[in-house]
């Protein structure tokens, strides 16, 4: 997508749509009260008739009959102006360009919304960039007939009239491009089913990325991983027929020295539940237990594409989760990577169990930190529902960094106790550690299974995104649509530019 910008009045920006953002129960801004005068007072009279009234995420078209250069004005609420925040205008962008597909359109234009509220106004531009461009996205690969998608949004005209001020727009916005347009390509991975996207399908596609951005990708096939000892990984394959991969992924930065940044995504493909089965619908949106992973290969894409100055690790071990005669069982012991052992006590607990081997591999980089996602656990969406991701870990200093990424982008996360006395619910009796406790605390139990696999003495942070990297309804927020949501993707390339 083409974004260009323009100093223009409002009433003489030439576009297709031409988007202005309205608080509740406020006066006309400056441009909007000329905008308005060159319709005749149409705005002022639909607010006077309260066919609109600025509420959030409500809707107006003005079709403008040739009195402005735009063919139509369309009035996004934003809300109460005092509840603004950056993501309102990056949800408002969203509802702007489905607006714009929906009415068959190529070109729209957006004031910049919430401008002079709340932050500078190049960061708001930035998240219109991001809203408009996640906000396109939707999931019809497969659809047969095209006609009733929409054509795709060509060109963004961000307008705002101080010439000084539109000037700082070009660099974060053509970042947020980047960025926005690497997550789409993650969601369209994510969303992909089971029978294409398949560990080996997984690490093909990470070596495309690693050619066009100019990383370095390793795939590790079974015989790599076995000449690894990653005997957890391995079993958690075992009762499936395709071959597992372990992907390495590194951007090291222009003058960029010192211990690197570990990121880990789990990469389950299909996650049956193993002979411990899921019943019902529990299985129906398994393809997206792949999330963490695919977040981790899109970070480390954008971070090259961004040219980042850090030095980042991405590690993703990929495979199915299935029954059949060889499938690992309940009861089993597995030694991972580090040398200690597990007992297996659910073989639907397999997230933790391939996160185990690639956790304590990342000893091997000498980190200053280890972050890792993962689809862990259904307990996380019954604790914080479909809007925070849960937030463990070993360390305050970087749980704090990743609460600031989480605030800017806002991908909410929400830190949940670590207390020692949860260990206990996961020992074992012939193992160091059962993959599975009693049923209580079920995210927590999870990660501090993980938190034996971390390297001693490393910064760790593990974000539970079981809720938040997909989302069925479409309603969670109008930039994630249906389908795969991209989450942490933003949160972890801010999170990098802040640990260089």
């Amino acid at each position: 997508m083409k974004i260009s910008y323009s100093s223009e009045p409002l009433e003489k920006l030439k576009t297709e749509l031409l988007a202005i953002g309205l608080f509740e129960e406020e006066p006309l801004h400056a441009d909007a009260r000329k905008l308005d005068l060159a319709l005749d007072h149409a705005i002022t009279n639909v607010l006077k008739a309260k066919d609109f009234k600025g509420e959030s995420s409500e809707t107006y078209i003005l079709n403008t009959n040739g009195k402005t250069s735009a063919k139509r004005v369309l009035l996004v609420g934003l809300g109460k102006k005092k509840e603004f925040e950056i993501d309102t205008a990056r949800q408002a962008a969203a509802i702007t360009v489905q607006t714009a597909i929906s009415h068959n359109l190529t070109s729209l234009a957006a004031s910049v919304f919430g401008a002079g509220v709340k932050g500078p106004t190049s960061l708001l531009a930035a998240a219109i960039a991001e809203g408009v461009i996640l906000g396109s996205y939707s999931f019809k690969t497969f659809k047969s007939k095209k006609k009733d998608e929409g054509k795709a949004i060509e060109e963004l005209t961000l307008a705002y009239s101080d010439k000084a001020e539109l000037a700082k727009f070009k660099e974060p916005t053509e970042q947020a491009r980047v960025l926005s347009e690497i997550i789409n390509h993650c969601r369209e991975l994510q969303n992909l089913p089971p029978n294409i996207a398949t560990p080996e399908y997984i690490g093909k596609e990470a070596e495309k990325l690693a050619n066009k951005y100019k990383f370095k990708a390793t795939v590790h096939d079974k015989k790599g991983i076995e000449k690894l000892g990653f005997n957890a990984l391995l079993a958690v394959n075992s009762g499936s027929a395709k071959e597992p991969r372990f992907i390495v992924l590194e951007h090291r930065g222009k003058s960029t020295s010192g211990a690197p940044i570990c990121l880990v995504g789990k990469t389950i493909t299909f996650d049956s539940g193993g002979l411990n089965i899921k019943v019902g619908d529990f299985m129906t949106n398994m393809k997206f237990d792949k999330c963490g992973g695919i977040d981790v290969l899109g970070t480390v894409a954008a971070a090259a594409a961004l040219d980042l100055p850090v030095h980042v690790i991405g590690l993703m071990p990929a495979t199915e989760n299935l029954p059949s005669g060889s499938a690992y069982k309940v009861g089993d012991i597995y030694t991972a990577y580090n040398g200690k052992t597990m007992e297996i006590g659910n073989t639907d607990a397999e997230g933790r169990v391939i996160l185990s081997d690639a956790l304590a591999y990342t000893k091997t980089f000498k980190p200053k930190a280890v972050i890792d996602l993962a689809t862990l656990t259904g307990a996380c969406s019954v604790a914080l529902g479909v809007h925070a991701a849960g937030l463990m870990g070993n360390n305050e200093k970087l749980i704090s960094k990743v609460k600031d990424a989480a605030a800017h982008t806002g991908e909410r996360v929400w830190e949940l106790p670590m207390f020692k006395e949860y260990n206990d619910i996961i020992k074992s009796e012939v193992a160091d550690v059962k993959n599975i406790g009693d049923g209580t605390a079920g995210t927590i139990t999870a990660a501090k299974f993980l938190e034996n696999f971390i390297p001693d003495d490393t910064a760790w942070a593990h974000l539970d995104i079981a809720a938040v990297a997909w989302t069925e309804k479409g309603k969670v927020k109008p930039y994630y649509g249906k389908g795969a949501t991209g989450f942490g993707i933003r949160l972890l390339i801010e999170l990098l530019k802040n640990m260089k």
